[in-house]
């Protein structure tokens, strides 16, 4: 839509906000705004924005698996208020093959979802809740903890192997599930924060996804590595590779310079050449996988930096 500039006082300019957009938001006189101006754009935004909404899902005749999927995506979706149907008292666990409690099943899902709790429950119902308001200045703190868990997690598996102490490998299994929910959690920021723009939202959606992925890909990593009864000379210098591109990884996304995304580049370059040579296996896949989502995560950093 297009508004007229007027000047007041000879030398300021105002425009004035639609009223349909003004009511919609509650702004009132004396309210204050966020505006901020970039590349011919003048972004203005209520401060900490978000959008309260409720919803209703029926999870009835649905395996655990599938009602996390719904439990799940409702809180990314940023609803506030998860009010959850259920006719069959007992669910399908496929994970451990037996059957659990639907509201117990319920009650676990929402122990990996920051903020929110179940505030009331009945035989074949149940509310989920947010009793903590996200905060979007939290996003930068929270990602960089999935960084930290990430690089902690690579060096973890590198000291288990050139230590011999495979009772490390079972305390990183339990790391995967921090990465989880602080993912999650930036996800609900994304999606509940209007004040950003599509670009970058999109942009932080996607480094957010492909972190997810590399700490799933490091449990698979620990996972093969118990397996192997004597891990050979050549496993451990591509994961020590790896752990130092995790960890330029790190360094390089919040001080994106040249110099550092050239040095991360030929190491990304070295370490998939060097998988060419040998046979192809389950360690090597998955050791190529990480490092691609570095690089892909690194190229969402640059667009966001552009924009």
């Amino acid at each position: 839509m297009k508004r007229k500039v007027i000047q007041l006082a000879g030398k300021t300019f105002v425009v004035s906000l639609p009223s349909k957009w003004a009511k919609q938001h509650g702004i009132k006189k004396g309210d204050e705004m966020e505006v901020e101006g970039t590349k011919g754009k003048l972004i203005c935004s209520i401060k900490n924005i978000s959008k309260s909404n409720n919803i209703n899902i029926d999870i009835s005749n649905l395996n655990s698996s599938l009602i996390w999927y719904y439990l799940t995506s409702s809180y990314l979706k940023g609803s506030d208020e998860i009010e959850i149907y259920f006719k069959n008292i007992q669910t399908y666990n496929p994970r451990t093959n037996k059957k659990e409690s639907t509201i117990g099943a319920i009650t676990r899902i929402t122990e990996e979802l920051i903020g929110m709790e179940i505030i009331k429950h009945g035989k074949n119902h149940c509310i989920v809740k947010e009793i903590s308001k996200i905060k979007s200045e939290e996003y930068e703190n929270i990602q960089r903890k999935i960084f930290f868990l990430l690089k902690n997690t690579s060096q973890e598996i590198l000291n288990a192997i050139e230590n011999k102490e495979e009772s490390i490998f079972q305390n990183i299994k339990f790391i995967e599930k921090n990465i989880n929910k602080f993912s999650n959690y930036c996800l609900r920021i994304l999606n509940k924060n209007l004040a950003l723009d599509n670009t970058t939202i999109a942009s932080y959606t996607r480094t957010i996804y492909n972190l997810e992925e590399i700490g799933d890909a490091l449990i698979r990593l620990t996972e093969e590595l118990i397996l192997i009864k004597k891990i050979n000379s050549k496993i451990i210098e591509q994961i020590k590779k790896l752990n130092n591109l995790l960890t330029l990884f790190c360094e390089t996304y919040y001080n994106p310079t040249k110099e550092k995304l050239t040095n991360i580049y030929l190491l990304h370059t070295k370490i998939k050449n060097e998988i060419k040579k040998h046979k192809k296996t389950e360690i090597t896949s998955i050791i190529k996988n990480i490092s691609d989502k570095i690089m892909d995560s690194l190229s969402s950093k640059i667009l966001i930096e552009l924009n």
